[in-house]
């Protein structure tokens, strides 16, 4: 720098001028921590690359391959002067964005380079699915919660992919996951299973028919010695009876048959009632129950003749017998 000045050359008197000027050289800088040789980021997380060179006030350019890269909606790019850092931000990562990225100083060779992979963030449950027991036709929700909001889960019954419909509700709401049936039916029990990119939780969905007496036990009179059959029909025609009389458990026997005919009927029948039968009868199914007055009469009696002695009228007339008899 001491060299610029005003030059004079003279010759024979004759004097030449020239005032020279020298600008101060770029200064010469360099890393002196450079990018890592590879770097690893997730989707949707913010990704800092970061180098730091020897002076503030160098000048850099960031590239993607060949490509330049701005400050824009998908990149940052910050410097910290005092500390010498340049920072490189991508703000919202894809998987698109893995690739080598280099920082370069300008106007001189020196850059640094890193090669950036780019994975989807591994979502794990931190709420595991319950099992549930309902009873078709219920309002069904099956939920569990993820470690992070943005996390997409794939629902499975047995298995097989659950669509969603007017009916099945696929839910996302913050970290919660939810599988909901407005009107669950007997066809939806099963293993239910829900899926992250990295995690799974399951739980088991058992759907009982929503039982009902579409027949209910009616009050009955009977005669002894006679068939006597009592039936309900159930909604539930997987459901099993229970029956009693007057409170005690009927047992069958060789004179008393209990029957599951198939299709929800029951029956419970009395061949050659006993006056003993008679009582409140009571068929129960789960929380079910149907009651009745079963009434059991004397039924006919060998009758007892008293009939005494002969018996004398005219001939060629209507002759009566009057015969005296005890029973029924």
């Amino acid at each position: 720098m001491e060299d610029m000045g005003r030059y004079t050359i003279e010759i024979n008197g004759i004097k030449s001028e020239a005032f020279l000027t020298v600008e101060e050289a770029d200064p010469t800088f360099m890393f002196i921590r450079p990018l890592n040789r590879r770097s690893d980021g997730y989707v949707n997380r913010e990704i800092e690359l970061e180098c730091t060179v020897n002076s503030g006030r160098a000048q850099v350019t960031w590239f993607k391959g060949d490509t330049p890269l701005k400050d824009n909606d998908d990149f940052e790019i910050s410097k910290d002067i005092s500390a010498g850092s340049f920072r490189l931000t991508i703000k919202k990562p894809k998987l698109s964005d893995a690739g080598t990225y280099t920082c370069k100083i300008d106007k001189q060779e020196d850059k640094t380079t890193t090669d950036l992979k780019v994975v989807e963030w591994p979502f794990r449950f931190v709420k595991q699915l319950l099992g549930v027991h309902a009873t078709e036709k219920d309002y069904v929700c099956m939920e569990c919660e993820l470690d992070e909001d943005d996390g997409e889960v794939q629902w499975f019954r047995n298995g097989e992919p659950i669509k969603a419909d007017k009916r099945v509700q696929i839910v996302k709401d913050g970290k919660k996951r939810k599988l909901i049936f407005k009107e669950v039916k007997i066809a939806d029990g099963g293993q239910i299973t829900c899926k992250s990119n990295a995690d799974e939780t399951e739980g088991e969905l058992v759907v009982e028919y929503r039982n009902a007496f579409n027949k209910k036990l009616k009050d009955t009179h009977g005669v002894e010695r006679e068939r006597i059959v009592l039936e309900v029909e159930l909604q539930d025609q997987t459901a099993s009876t229970e029956w009693t009389l007057n409170g005690a458990p009927i047992v069958p026997n060789d004179r008393v048959e209990i029957k599951n005919l198939g299709g929800g009927r029951h029956q419970l029948i009395f061949n050659k009632a006993e006056l003993t039968d008679s009582g409140d009868v009571v068929c129960e199914s789960g929380r079910l129950k149907s009651t009745c007055k079963l009434t059991v009469v004397k039924g006919e009696d060998r009758p007892v003749i008293n009939f005494e002695g002969p018996v004398d009228g005219p001939a060629s007339k209507p002759l009566v017998f009057n015969v005296p008899y005890s029973g029924k």
